[in-house]
């Protein structure tokens, strides 16, 4: 029974440490495609303006 419970609570452990990782990975991407697309975002804004003649300062 021990060894049952054991087992079970090693697999329950295991699944909560993996949907864990999961979740903070998901977070990490959505963070860094959110920067990208912001990075782009800026990019093609600066685009537009150097097409049209305007010059940053």
């Amino acid at each position: 029974m021990v060894v049952f419970l054991l087992t079970v609570f090693t697999a329950l452990v295991l699944l909560a440490a993996g949907f864990l990782l999961g979740v903070f990975w998901l977070r990490d991407e959505h963070a860094r495609l959110t920067a990208l697309r912001e990075e782009v975002g800026q990019k093609t804004a600066m685009m537009k303006q150097l097409a049209h003649g305007d010059v940053p300062p």
